[in-house]
């Protein structure tokens, strides 16, 4: 012990100096392996992180998909039952003589006529093909799932009191048909065929009256696009207003569903609507 003293301190020994405890060369190996991987994972994460970033900056910078357009600016709402008397009211309101009164009132309903108190349902309708070559080709279409609009102005029997007929002003009633018919097709479900009986003329009392008659597998295009591209216009015109582009489309899609017409008795009960082709 007293070796160990001088001037009154411990002296350690030389030998006693060294580290107590010597770290092996392989922990300092494991940290630098542990720090790689680390930093590999990192640099994982890095990449992962600034591939999502980029993705919503994509999705952000994509623009929108553009929505279809509507098939027509209105239609109707509520109960479906009532959608024919809803597409009624409005589409005759768009319709309009010179003087800005409309140009006929339209009723619509089931497919039946008035015989004495009671209406009698019209059971099918019973269509010509060829009456002046051959009387028995006749197509027979059945009325369960039809609807019937009746066009009637203020005149007599239903004649339309103001102006003169021309075949201008029977062309915009043709176009008005025709909308009732693609607004039906379009919005009143289940509904496969339109009647469309037309107001007479008060110049020719005695003229076989006529009728428009749609059926729903027929417009199919038309049911697709818009209202708009196939009637030309979004508002509806007056007589006059007809250029020759929207008559065109007009006779193209309503001139072969031109018919004169008659009622007769069904053996069965009710009644069926005799079409014939229109002559010329």
């Amino acid at each position: 012990m007293a070796e160990g003293l001088k001037d009154g301190a411990l002296e350690i020994p030389a030998a006693s100096r060294e580290p107590l405890v010597e770290v092996p060369a392989v922990r300092q190996q494991g940290r630098s392996s542990y720090r790689a991987r680390f930093l590999l994972v990192y640099l994982l994460l890095a990449v992962v992180a600034g591939a999502a970033i980029g993705g919503v900056l994509l999705l952000i910078d994509r623009p929108a998909k553009e929505a279809a357009p509507a098939w027509s600016s209105w239609r109707p709402t509520g109960s479906s039952s009532g959608f024919p008397n809803k597409i009624a009211g409005y589409v005759s309101g768009r319709y309009r003589v010179p003087s800005g009164n409309p140009l006929v009132a339209v009723i619509a309903g089931a497919p039946t006529i008035q015989a004495g108190e009671e209406p009698v349902a019209i059971r099918a309708v019973a269509i010509h093909n060829d009456p002046e070559g051959e009387p028995n080709d006749v197509s027979i279409v059945p009325t369960d799932n039809g609807v019937m609009y009746q066009f009637c102005g203020l005149g007599p029997n239903c004649s339309i009191r103001e102006g003169q007929p021309s075949q201008k002003r029977h062309q915009l009633l043709r176009r008005e048909a025709l909308e009732l018919a693609l607004y039906t097709f379009k919005y009143a479900d289940g509904k496969n065929s339109v009647i469309t009986l037309l107001p007479g003329n008060p110049a020719e009392p005695d003229a076989p009256p006529n009728a428009l008659f749609f059926q729903k597998n027929q417009l199919g295009t038309e049911r697709d696009q818009p209202l708009e591209r196939t009637l030309q216009r979004a508002e509806a015109p007056r007589a006059a207003e007809i250029g020759p582009l929207e008559g065109s489309t007009i006779d193209r899609l309503t001139q072969s569903r031109l018919f004169t017409y008659e009622f007769q008795a069904a053996p069965a009960g009710g009644a069926i609507l005799v079409l014939a082709p229109l002559a010329g």
